[in-house]
């Protein structure tokens, strides 16, 4: 079979698996459903064919889905593409910014890996025996990291923020545009939410906007410490 037909064959197989089987999407809901709050804010990192995103967007979350494979991404794009609630972005999440090689499987294209350490170690194990990783090509990796922290910033194009509403964006239940939450639902609490727990980790959020030309919304959580 050639690499190309492996590919689409592994993305036929992985769709049967996460949108065909109505027993294991409920299983899935009920679980992301302790989690996610209505109007919340997830990010589906490694999002595949849209499994997870799916069952954010029933649950009344917004989603930004990262995923730095073509093909994978071109499924996202034809299910969420015209979805205001999701934010498709093609991109890895790394230790670092910059671009990195992808190792995958064509025939399971759900999995994949940056980490050369990671695929050898996994490699040995029961569950990914026979597996054949080849290289992915090179990806984008959006994630930046600081000397004490990491994080992510996700980008937009829209109306911006106006000044005097980029911290009160923050606060429970407040719309910088009180009419659009009539066209695309919400509560006002997803950010508020966001912000709740990224502190509780030792995190911070915030926004940098320009009316006009869109708004930049990052995230940053401490750096864990090596305890090797």
């Amino acid at each position: 079979m050639s690499r190309f037909l492996a590919r689409w064959y592994g993305i036929a197989r992985s769709a049967l698996i996460c949108h065909g089987d109505p027993g294991r999407r409920r299983r899935a809901r009920a679980l992301y459903s302790r989690f996610v709050p209505r109007g919340g804010l997830c990010f589906d990192i490694g999002a595949h064919l849209g499994d997870r995103t799916g069952h954010f967007l029933a649950l009344g979350a917004r989603v930004v889905a990262l995923e730095p494979q073509p093909a994978p991404m071109r499924i996202l794009r034809l299910l969420y593409g015209r979805n205001p609630n999701v934010a498709l972005v093609e991109a890895a999440v790394g230790a670092e910014p910059g671009r990195a090689q992808l190792l995958a499987v064509p025939a399971n294209p759900t999995v994949a890996s940056l980490s050369p350490a990671w695929v050898a170690a996994v490699s040995r194990s029961a569950g990914f025996h026979g597996l054949a990783w080849e290289d992915g090509g090179e990806v984008e990796v959006t994630t930046w990291g600081e000397d004490d922290e990491v994080g992510v910033t996700v980008t937009d194009n829209g109306p911006g923020i106006p000044t005097e509403a980029r911290e009160l964006i923050f606060e429970r239940f407040y719309r910088a545009d009180p009419a659009r939450g009539r066209d695309v639902g919400g509560s006002g609490l997803g950010l508020a939410i966001c912000r709740e727990v990224a502190k509780a980790h030792g995190g911070r959020v915030w926004v940098e906007s320009e009316e006009g030309k869109g708004s930049a919304f990052s995230l940053a959580l401490p750096r864990a410490s090596d305890s090797g």
